[in-house]
């Protein structure tokens, strides 16, 4: 949050640029001089903005004030997204200026009160944002100052048109969504004035366009997107959602997203926004927070889509969640959790998520932050070892490849530990890739599948594929869609495709979408009337396959590797890993060190038919193992 990135100074209009990093929020000084801020004089100490009481056409004034966490007085915390720079205007703070948003100004002018000051916490004001040091040790506070307040007030920006209708439906459709039975944890209490229960199915009906418009501009705006109202909503003791002059309850705000989510599935209207799962699933972990139980590895995969302009924040803004014990009912304050990561903005952003990496990596003592993760040909960021992720790229989920059993990971003790250039495993290299396809693309998908299937025909009929009673044919098929289905004799077309869609909408693995007999005849996926249509395997087999490479191995085994820009090569090895849930393509490169006979790159996970669940091994076998280094 609020990460520095430099002040530039443009001549023509003596503008001072600083960039910070919490929503993607600037702040730009239009005056030679920027605010100066009071040194804070304690480690505890912090500061609150006191918007002065005036009417609509006044001037926004403000004081600021400092106190301790302990000791200061009531108020509130704003969570708001900075909208780029636009509309900048000087805002008077005492005989000093603010240059702020026209976002952030709109915000204050709202919650000003006509008769009486209102205290409220605002990053972008109360935070010298010049001060790196300060800044890193108040981002280690956002989450006992969002804490401590009365609540937070979550502005998604100014009221359109038909924002009070959306705002007047919201009530209802949380009432319905804890009727239906939606396992909330707390009684809601329902406003009085909520519309009507016809009122509340109308926004379900598709041919209303107008009220179903207003309903997801609310549910979409910008400020959903953003890394760091994670933190500040879920922390909160209470919280409010407010949009111009319109305001509710962030309870009921998330229960209306849960009852829009679960009405897709009994309508034909299109699939939703993803921010409407985003507000559902911050719920979800707000209960794991009250729990205690939540892991860094698992909020950066939840909220690896949200953006933040400082790459730093994609893991700053989460550390705040990771506690003991975060249950407001047992202790209002809870203390962090001990832990090696600090919010540090003097950090480049490579050795920041270095050291999350190896922080999660050695912690947990598994590599299940290395699967279902991007490789490291498609990163944004280069400048790092092969085995840290990218959490700058905010790339599209990616199919599953891990398998319901964990027995993979569980066949060598890791032993895992990290330097700033290595990762350190014992692990088994099995191996070695004898041939790799091209990258697969809706281009050369005919081509390569011919390839494949004249490959399988070449097979001897009698033998089965390794380490199963399969036929190569039926290898080959479940190889192609990661084994994501099962067989059930002769579904017709309109069975198949049901399945698929369950599939496609649960990801769930072991849906019925393959016919027995197709393992018969592969050539018939080559026929134009099949690939034109939406034939269930075909759509299983470009959602997983595309962007990975087809290979078979020395020892005869069938796999598809890591999505990437490129691809795995002949002469890769397949290595087992301790920790690892599924296998992984690692390749060699000059060095070594810490006694180990080799040093790798990582190229990425891979699946593998007849090796994801130990197959491979007979009854009571135990792998030999060497220490393995990846850099």
């Amino acid at each position: 949050m609020l990460a520095l990135c430099g002040f530039r100074a443009n001549p023509a209009s003596s503008l001072h640029s600083l960039v910070k990093g919490q929503h993607v929020r600037w702040t730009f000084f239009l005056t030679h001089w920027p605010y100066t801020h009071t040194p804070l004089e304690r480690s505890n100490s912090i500061r609150l903005a006191e918007i002065l009481p005036g009417r609509s056409n006044d001037s926004l004034q403000l004081q600021i004030h400092h106190t301790t966490l302990q000791n200061a007085p009531a108020y509130e915390a704003l969570s708001y997204e900075w909208a780029g720079n636009t509309g900048l205007r000087p805002v008077k703070c005492g005989s000093q200026e603010f240059h702020l948003s026209s976002n952030l100004r709109a915000a204050l002018r709202r919650l000003r009160y006509t008769n009486r000051r209102r205290l409220v916490w605002v990053d972008a004001i109360c935070i010298d944002q010049s001060n790196r040091q300060e800044r890193s040790h108040q981002v280690s506070l956002m989450r006992d100052i969002y804490r401590n307040a009365q609540r937070a007030l979550i502005w998604i920006g100014e009221e359109k048109e038909h924002t009070g209708a959306a705002f007047g439906l919201i009530p209802a459709l949380a009432e319905k969504w804890v009727a239906q039975g939606s396992q909330e944890d707390i009684t809601p209490t329902i406003q009085t004035e909520q519309p009507s229960e016809p009122h509340a199915n109308q926004l379900l009906d598709p041919s209303s366009k107008t009220l179903w418009g207003s309903i997801m501009d609310v549910f979409t705006r910008p400020y959903f997107k953003r890394t760091w109202i994670i933190q500040e909503i879920i922390v909160s003791r209470e919280a409010t959602v407010i949009c111009g002059g319109y305001e509710v309850d962030w309870t009921s705000f998330h229960r209306a997203a849960n009852h829009i989510v679960q009405e897709e599935f009994r309508t034909t209207r299109e699939p939703q926004p993803a921010t409407l799962f985003l507000i559902a699933l911050i719920r979800r972990i707000e209960r794991r927070f009250e729990k205690g139980d939540l892991r860094l590895r698992t909020l950066l995969r939840h909220f690896r889509p949200s953006k933040a302009l400082d790459p730093r924040d994609k893991v700053f803004a989460l550390l705040g969640l990771m506690c003991g014990n975060c249950s407001s009912s047992n202790n209002p304050n809870p203390s962090p959790r001990p832990r090696t990561i600090k919010a540090d903005y003097s950090k480049a952003i490579e050795h920041v998520y270095r050291d999350t990496a190896a922080y999660i990596i050695t912690e947990e003592q598994h590599l299940k932050l290395l699967t279902n993760e991007y490789p490291p040909n498609a990163r944004v960021l280069q400048n790092m070892p092969s085995w840290v992720p990218d959490w700058s790229a905010n790339s599209k989920p990616l199919h599953p490849l891990i398998r319901q059993s964990d027995r993979l990971s569980t066949l060598i003790k890791g032993d895992i530990h990290c330097t700033d250039t290595s990762l350190f495993v014992n692990g088994n290299i099995f191996d070695t890739i004898s041939y790799a396809s091209e990258v697969i693309a809706a281009s050369n998908e005919h081509f390569i599948l011919r390839n494949l299937i004249n490959m399988m025909k070449a097979r001897t009929a009698s033998s089965h594929y390794t380490t199963t009673k399969q036929s190569h044919n039926e290898a080959l098929c479940r190889t192609l869609i990661a084994n994501n289905a099962n067989l059930r004799p002769a579904l017709d077309e309109a069975e198949r495709y049901f399945f698929y869609l369950l599939r496609d909408r649960m990801t769930t693995v072991h849906i019925p979408i393959i016919q027995q007999e197709f393992f018969n005849d592969l050539d018939h996926l080559l026929r134009p009337d099949v690939t034109e249509k939406k034939e269930p395997y075909l759509r299983e087999l470009r959602r997983t396959l595309y962007n990975r490479a087809f290979f078979t191995t020395k020892k005869g085994y069938m796999g598809i590797g890591p999505k990437g820009k490129t691809r795995v090569k002949v002469g890769d090895t397949v290595a087992v890993l301790g920790g690892g849930f599924t296998p992984f393509v690692l390749r060699e490169v000059d060095g070594g060190g810490d006694g180990g006979k080799g040093c790798y790159t990582l190229v990425g996970e891979t699946y593998i038919h007849g090796m994801m669940e130990g197959e491979f091994l007979e009854e009571g076998q135990e792998m030999e193992y060497e220490r393995i280094e990846i850099r």
